[in-house]
């Protein structure tokens, strides 16, 4: 099957998009526009434009796990990686885009819902002459007690 030359022009587009990724400012703008482009062509795309999309989708999982932890990047991505899971058909691509979504929802999670340590790791070590110790405090004397 020959591409025909818009499969051309937008897989030079979805090329363009992954350079925009790496740069701070432009992820949101780029994961926009892939979103878009996912939206209007991937259902008719020829199989090596899917490919193309998928791949580019990756680099999106690949640059948040990497590089950014902004609720905002990730909350991108997931509307992206929620989208192509949709319209995927192959399983190893279903599957690695849902992994991708449950690490975007745990990411996000984990932002909404700090960590609270809890009262057993609160009394797990101790300061002891300007060290934190791994051990549990010791039990203070009954003379210190009374």
């Amino acid at each position: 099957m020959e591409s025909s030359p818009s499969d051309e022009s937008l897989k030079q587009q979805l090329e363009e998009l992954q350079k925009q990724l790496g740069k701070k400012q432009g992820f949101e703008a780029a994961v926009s526009s892939i979103n878009s482009l996912l939206k209007l062509h991937y259902p008719s795309a020829a199989p090596p434009l899917r490919k193309s999309f998928y791949s580019v989708v990756c680099r999106v999982a690949t640059i948040l796990k990497t590089r950014y932890t902004a609720p905002g990047f990730w909350l991108a991505g997931l509307r992206l990686f929620e989208l192509l899971e949709s319209l995927v058909c192959d399983p190893s691509e279903k599957g690695h885009l849902r992994n991708c979504i449950s690490q975007a929802k745990e990411h996000l999670n984990e932002i909404e819902n700090p960590v609270q340590p809890s009262e057993s790791s609160a009394n797990r070590g101790y300061l002891f002459e300007g060290h934190l110790t791994v051990d549990p405090e010791p039990p203070q004397p009954q003379w210190l007690v009374q």
